[in-house]
């Protein structure tokens, strides 16, 4: 069923009154008529519509009753590295499909791309991705996209969380399903590197801040799987907790 995110001031508690191009995208892409139903999310909390009206700019629907929501159980907040090319628009679609409920890009040492002139650009259609991706894989709320941050500043906003995990290939981390098994709750940070990795010096910066060294098991995955994989595991372990 299509998913389409509103905010208050399109419902009435009874009816929902969309304009502009949700409208056109109902009537016009989608192809729908009065009597069908499509999903309607607001402020994290879902509800089944049914399309009664149309206008030359609007839809009319009338809200049969309220949907369970899909949120994971636990905030996620991805810190993915800048990648080159348009690597980030997947990463970015996997990791809102998978649960990832803020998402944060950072630089550091070992990243080819920069967050330089013409990246605001880029980060429109980036929103863009994230919001697609949610309507897609019915979310309940569209996962926050920051501005891009340096590696300093991500690990010192990780530190701060429940859970900061910093997913590195070297020596001395631990496994992410024991990590998580142990079944600590709150908010978890997940720093996925850049395609050569993080540096020995940023590791070890992250572990003076309290940041866990985890691996994400005997494969080597690529910089565009590894997000997916990660919060996949959060996902998975934390719904079964």
């Amino acid at each position: 069923m299509h998913r389409l995110f509103i905010d208050r001031s399109m419902t009435d508690g009874q009816t929902v009154t969309v304009r502009g191009d949700d409208a056109r995208h109902i009537g016009f892409s989608l192809r729908m008529r009065c009597g069908e139903k499509i999903s309607c999310a607001c402020e994290g909390r879902a509800y089944l519509c049914e399309i009664i009206g149309f206008t030359s700019d609007s839809v009319s629907m009338k809200i049969l009753s309220e949907e369970e929501g899909s949120e994971p159980p636990v905030g996620i907040i991805l810190y993915q590295a800048l990648l080159k090319g348009d690597a980030l628009d997947g990463v970015f679609r996997r990791a809102v499909e998978c649960g990832a409920t803020e998402i944060v890009p950072f630089s550091s040492s070992h990243c080819i791309a920069k967050a330089g002139d013409g990246f605001d650009k880029r980060m429109q259609r980036l929103e863009k991705i994230v919001r697609e991706a949610a309507m897609q894989s019915a979310r309940t709320v569209i996962p926050r996209l920051r501005r891009p941050v340096g590696f300093s500043e991500a690990i010192r906003e990780m530190s701060s969380l429940s859970l900061p995990l910093i997913c590195h290939e070297g020596e001395g981390t631990q496994p992410i399903g024991k990590i998580l098994a142990a079944g600590k709750s709150g908010s978890i940070g997940i720093a996925i590197g850049p395609e050569g990795g993080f540096s020995d010096e940023e590791v070890n910066e992250a572990k003076s801040l309290g940041v866990i060294p985890c691996g994400l098991g005997k494969r080597i995955l690529r910089a565009e799987t590894a997000s997916a994989f990660a919060i996949s595991c959060v996902s998975c372990i934390k719904e079964l907790s």
